[in-house]
């Protein structure tokens, strides 16, 4: 679950404008005037030493009335501008002044933006230490602060400003951005796998370009980030040694106490504190230190009220069904998990798996499943139910299932033809198994969707059905035979559509590639393809979808492609990948004519090969 989002009110005084009720005008006319100069002579000065005194003689000046002016929104901006010019020891003495006794308190409580102030501080740090300044006195400073917030620590998680705080000190201590963590969801109801319509892969609106990547990088759910991380289910790869261990236990120790036990339940349903205990197990959770590991488990035995071995059923599933405790669960590491899977589900795995929240927990728990055995029992439950979960939008479980058989290279065969006969049952006006996944959850059927159905990205087609089906087509041939002869019998005009959604796309890719030794079939998808290349080839998917098949074809089907992309080059060009695209497929070349386009072709290949043949 992401943190809660600060509020407009806030955003338009962060951006200083007076008269936001108790949020600008903390400091008198004359000394915001003081801060304005300041800013403006900053913009004046070139000399990097000459700056870096402006800006801590500022921060001198904010220490003596240190709450009053970071509360201020137009002098904290002014501060947050002077921060990247400051001494490390001016950044230093602001953060502990900020995070040291009743300056503390006023952070968490009160305006807004010496939270922002202090956030910023330890970023900033963080890049410092890492570039190797001052490292010493940096690990001495966050050590100090996280003790510091560490006093009173229940009280800081559940103030809204405290929560950020502590959420972005987790991420310093620990080296990676916590605060969205792996299962990333707009509270307060479901976004991602199963819980809405547009769940697992994010309907890209790609006409956005890259500017709009990070922040898609950044949001993509929790099933979305399971299915892209395939057979590996942990997040080491992006997880890993802990930067400052010693803080971060201090942390957890801070946690594991008598007071915090009795504390624990209401915590886990609290607005604020819960996403930090999140953040905090999944910061844990993959880490290469074996002493945070125990303690990350001891952490979850006070969590459930206990241990993992008494926990009783009722209390485990209460938590899974309350709107915000789910998300905690949701990130139990996944040995803890498998312990508690036995417990929690049994008996009530459909009724879990429908839930609102409580699909989350079943998804995350069919994704730490390691013994086949455990995934045949969770299997058996569901199998009854699949077409269900689908009509109910919790197809998220699913594709979780699926996920989960081809990790473990179990059940694949009966996973699949069990979708098959669930996608079968929806009914309506859909005509088989894959039209009812490319429209699951969309009020037009495939059938019905014509050329105008939507714009680039915006076609109608299903983002979690899509998923369901790369999942499924990745799977062994015994297992995704009828699904890759289904997608293929598809009419032309359908398979155009398909191929022009952002998730549609990849899903012929994912065929392509399973079939890509059968030159017949390729050759067939191709050419009912053909007429649809220039508008597939808008988004940045399928730019990358068209080099596929460009790669992929013949020298006709590859004549084919080029002569479409000519024609339609005056609009790719003005999007991101187009020209990309454009030049990969040589279509400058075609305007002089197919032969030296053909010979331009060829020589390309062939330097290709070559290439392949000495780095392979």
């Amino acid at each position: 679950m992401g943190p809660p989002s600060r509020s407009q009110g806030e955003s338009r005084a962060r951006d200083g404008r007076e008269g936001e009720a108790g949020f600008s005008g903390r400091l008198p006319k004359d000394e915001v005037q003081y801060y304005e100069e300041i800013d403006k002579q900053l913009s004046k000065l070139e000399d990097g030493e000459e700056q870096r005194l402006l800006a801590d003689n500022a921060f001198e000046q904010a220490g003596t009335q240190l709450i009053e002016a970071t509360g201020d929104g137009v002098v904290s901006r002014v501060l947050e501008k002077l921060m990247p010019h400051a001494s490390t020891q001016a950044l230093i003495d602001m953060l502990t002044a900020l995070t040291s006794g009743e300056n503390l308190a006023a952070v968490c409580t009160g305006a807004p933006f010496p939270s922002h102030v202090a956030e910023k501080i330890l970023i900033l740090l963080q890049s410092r230490a890492r570039a190797g300044e001052a490292p010493e006195q940096i690990e001495q400073a966050l050590y100090s602060t996280t003790e510091s917030v560490c006093g009173d620590l229940q009280a800081v998680i559940t103030t809204r400003h405290g929560s950020f705080l502590s959420r972005r000190l987790l991420s310093v201590l620990v080296g990676r951005d916590v605060t969205s963590g792996p299962s990333a969801k707009a509270a307060p109801g479901p976004s991602v796998a199963g819980g809405g319509s547009d769940a697992a892969a994010p309907e890209v609106e790609e006409e956005k370009g890259e500017e709009a990547a990070p922040k898609r990088r950044k949001t993509v759910g929790g099933l979305a980030s399971k299915l892209e991380r395939g057979s590996d289910t942990s997040a080491a790869a992006s997880a890993g040694e802990v930067d400052h261990p010693e803080a971060l236990q201090g942390l957890l120790a801070s946690l594991l106490t008598d007071d915090f036990a009795v504390e624990a339940a209401a915590l886990c349903r609290n607005t604020f504190a819960a996403p930090f205990l999140q953040s905090l197990l999944w910061a844990c959770k993959d880490n290469e230190c074996v002493c945070l590991g125990e303690a990350t488990t001891q952490l979850v035995s006070c969590l459930l009220g206990g241990t993992m071995l008494n926990v009783t059923p009722d209390q485990l599933q209460q938590m899974m069904q309350d709107k915000v405790a789910s998300h905690v669960i949701e990130v139990v590491p996944d040995e803890a998990f498998q312990k508690l899977s036995t417990t929690g589900f049994k008996g009530a795995m459909v009724h879990l798996a429908s839930h609102a929240f409580a699909n989350f927990s079943v998804q995350a728990a069919l994704s730490s499943v390691r013994r086949p055995a455990q995934l045949k029992r969770m299997f058996q439950d569901l199998r009854p139910h699949l077409a269900q979960l689908l009509r109910a939008r919790r197809g998220g479980v699913v594709a979780a299932l699926l996920a989960g058989a081809r990790r473990l290279g179990t059940l694949e065969a009966d996973a699949a033809a069990a979708t098959w006969a669930a996608a079968g049952a929806l009914g309506g006006e859909h005509a088989g198994p894959v039209p009812a996944l490319l429209s699951l959850d969309r009020p037009v059927p495939l059938a019905r969707l014509g050329p105008s159905a939507g714009t680039r990205g915006k076609s109608g087609l299903s983002p979690l059905g899509t998923a369901l089906l790369i999942q499924l087509l990745q799977l062994p041939v015994e297992a995704s035979g009828q699904w890759a002869d289904a997608l293929a019998a598809l009419p032309p005009a359908q398979l155009r559509l398909v191929a022009g959604d952002a998730g549609g796309c990849r899903v012929v890719e994912t065929y392509l590639r399973a079939v890509q030794k059968s030159g017949k079939k390729v050759k067939a998808m191709l050419a009912a393809l053909r007429g649809g290349w220039a508008f597939a080839a808008q988004g940045g998917s399928g730019a990358k979808f068209v080099q596929t098949c460009f790669d992929l074809a013949d020298m006709d089907e590859k004549l084919a492609i080029a002569e479409e992309l000519l024609k339609g080059r005056q609009a790719l060009v003005s999007t991101h990948h187009g020209p990309r695209l454009l030049a990969s497929c040589h279509v400058d070349t075609l305007r002089r004519g197919r032969e030296a386009w053909m010979q331009r072709v060829a020589t390309a290949s062939v330097a290709r090969q070559q290439f392949a043949d000495i780095f392979a």
